[in-house]
């Protein structure tokens, strides 16, 4: 996964507030699977 590619993803999707921080603590918990679905980056790794 292209991290230009993810922040990218992360900076333009349109979330709340309280999303972009479940967001961030599925990330760092490890949940790509997750992070990869909401970012819709599914099939890029």
């Amino acid at each position: 996964m292209n991290g230009t590619l993810m922040m990218q993803a992360f900076l333009t999707k349109e979330m709340s507030s309280d999303q972009r921080w479940d967001l961030i603590e599925d990330y760092f918990l490890g949940h790509d699977e997750v992070v990869n679905a909401v970012l819709g980056l599914d099939g890029q790794d």
